[in-house]
């Protein structure tokens, strides 16, 4: 038989299900390409669709939840006549990757070593860092926010929500969640109901405490922001708000002319692109040439040449960074302020780095640093953390390693699902939506996207 699906609901399916580990598997085909169901697993001979020898199997399991559709898709008319293809899910069905972990035990544990689980450096043992099962009935909606600000201001050509539509969808929240933050959502003591949303701010803009903070206390909706500790410890604007800015004043077409101009004034530098399928087929909705401007700009040029480059052409049509940064983030008496009022602060990382481009050293001083101000300025005990950019691949294992020496409580991902038991165990990879994601434009919620919230057992 062929297995198509994700490592982590097969792992699942290999452990956890009596005589699975006996079957005879001529062929595993990951979905490596998706961000959902993430796990390790090397214990089967591994393969493509496309070189599949099809002739020779006579059954296909499709052994993922959330890709069943797309699984079933892609294998559409591969296998010979006569053959099974097996699913596992109707539309009301849980997914075993969500319930199996939480009620059995390990039946078919990986093997320890050669093919099997993977042999983490460091001395950080991933299954004693995991929290108590006494959270392992909780889930929750996790929602990412950035800017907020009215359409009128001088960051009025930035994406943002706008403090109405935030307030509209604090409304909507309230009515159907209780709001908590990281620290009492990771919290296996914290009197929460199974189902909560938690409302997150990444990269600690004065946005927050000018426009968001009124809202969140009038309906008492607590928070958790992240916040990056180089405009605070250097007074520089990070690279990813020139660009927005650069972008905003600019636009695109005459911003990617200038930069590109400037490139090609200067040394030529080798690229580094990163090769992780997540990050394959990123922009898909623009042209050639805006994929690889924005793919120079966020993965692949290095950051000692994009520094320069950005540097330059902020002074030429922005101005100095000093300036703009007191204007553009949050202060420590920002921070302490909306500490007072309820905010939960947490850890964005120095500089607003892809973490997964790094190395493990340089990720420590990337989030320790941070960590470390924060806890100073704001006195924090148990620290939490998101990841910059956050989509699967700007991440990696000497990440999660990194997070738990220093002690970090969670870390928030931006792989969009719903946050379930497993995750919080796993405490370091956290799903999270954009609030794009789970609001439409009429600002109701759009309920395909929390029916796990609502089917899970």
């Amino acid at each position: 038989m062929a297995i198509v699906g994700t490592r982590g609901h097969t792992r699942c399916l290999y452990e956890y299900v009596d005589g699975f580990a006996e079957l005879e598997v001529a062929a595993f085909v990951p979905l490596d390409d998706q961000p959902g169901e993430p796990g390790q697993l090397h214990v089967y001979r591994e393969a493509t669709l496309d070189t599949v020898e099809w002739s020779d199997i006579d059954a296909v399991l499709i052994s993922t939840h959330e890709y069943q559709t797309l699984a079933l898709e892609r294998v559409l008319g591969l296998p010979r006549a006569g053959a099974d293809v097996f699913t596992m899910y109707d539309d009301a069905g849980d997914s075993l990757l969500h319930v199996l972990p939480e009620r059995w035990a390990v039946l078919n544990p990986l093997p320890a070593s050669g093919t099997g689980l993977e042999v983490v450096p460091g001395g950080v043992d991933f299954e004693f860092n995991t929290l108590p099962t006494r959270i392992a009935e909780r889930y929750a909606l996790i929602v990412s926010y950035h800017y907020c600000h009215p359409t009128d201001t001088w960051l009025k050509d930035t994406k943002s929500i706008t403090p109405d539509q935030f307030d509209a969808q604090l409304r909507v929240l309230t009515q159907n969640f209780v709001c908590t933050t990281m620290g009492e959502l990771m919290n296996p003591a914290a009197d929460l109901p199974e189902t909560v949303a938690v409302v997150t701010f990444d990269d600690g803009f004065k946005d927050v405490v000018e426009h968001a903070l009124p809202l969140l206390q009038r309906w008492k909706v607590p928070a958790t922001v992240y916040c990056c500790s180089a405009p605070l410890l250097e007074h520089s604007v990070l690279n990813v708000h020139r660009v927005h800015l650069l972008q905003a004043k600019l636009g695109l077409g005459y911003f990617r002319e200038a930069f590109e101009e400037l490139v090609a004034s200067r040394p030529a530098v080798a690229l580094e692109p990163l090769t992780h399928p997540g990050l394959q087929g990123l922009y898909p909705y623009d042209n050639p040439a805006t994929r690889r401007f924005k793919r120079l700009l966020n993965f692949d040029m290095p950051y000692a040449e994009l520094d320069v480059v950005l540097k330059l052409l902020f002074e030429r049509f922005i101005g100095e960074d000093a300036p703009i940064a007191e204007r553009l983030y949050m202060s420590e008496s920002d921070l302490r302020r909306c500490q007072d009022a309820g905010l939960e602060i947490g850890v964005h990382g120095h500089s607003h780095r892809v973490l997964s481009r790094l190395t493990e050293e340089a990720q420590r001083v990337e989030l320790g640093t941070c960590a470390e101000l924060l806890r100073r300025v704001c006195g924090l005990e148990d620290v939490h953390a998101s990841y910059p950019y956050g989509i699967d691949g700007s991440w990696n294992d000497a990440t999660k390693r990194v997070a738990a020496s220093l002690g970090l409580a969670s870390a928030t991902t931006k792989v969009r699902a719903i946050t379930k038991p497993a995750d919080l165990r796993g405490r370091w990879e956290l799903p999270r939506y954009d609030v794009r994601d789970v609001f439409d434009d009429a600002g109701a919620l759009v309920a395909d996207k929390l029916s796990a919230l609502f089917t899970a057992d």
